[in-house]
């Protein structure tokens, strides 16, 4: 907040750590990026699965099984806290419209006019509704924060 670009800063951070939370919410539909459908590193044509099977029968199975998920992607995951640092960010503002990790890409081709890369990013919202970009910049000076009660150095 020190630096001279302070001004023009704009830092979104997601944390996206769904290794082991649980979400009451089942993640919503979302616009598929292309036609493309997905593949799975475990994928094997099916001929090669015919020819492997009568060696490799229960490993063919646990690959099947394993593989037998969706291949699309029209489905978002886990929700992903976001966090705006920035001189222009609302106080206290709390978003409740749903934004991806797209909404960043849209956001940067908003800004500089850029064509989207995918349909998924077209139809991304931005999170610009966090930021005061018309009024007086609400963090232009760095606030001051309380002494730590243990300084660094100390253990």
């Amino acid at each position: 907040m020190h630096g001279k670009g302070w001004q023009h800063t704009l830092l979104i951070w997601l944390y996206d750590e769904h290794g082991g939370y649980y979400d009451h919410v089942p993640p919503p539909a979302a616009p598929p990026p292309d036609d493309i459908e997905g593949r799975s590193v475990l994928y094997m044509p099916a001929w090669l699965r015919a020819c492997l099977r009568p060696f490799f029968g229960t490993y063919i199975a646990e690959i099947e099984a394993v593989d037998a998920g969706p291949r699309g992607f029209g489905r978002y995951g886990f929700r992903v806290p976001a966090v705006i640092v920035s001189p222009h960010a609302r106080p206290g503002y709390v978003c409740s419209e749903v934004l991806d990790h797209t909404s960043v890409l849209r956001l940067v081709e908003e800004t500089w006019n850029l064509p989207p890369l995918t349909r998924r990013d077209a139809a991304a919202a931005t999170p610009l509704a966090a930021l005061d970009l018309d009024g007086p910049p609400a963090f232009l000076d760095p606030p001051e924060l309380p002494a730590p009660s243990l300084p660094w150095g100390s253990w």
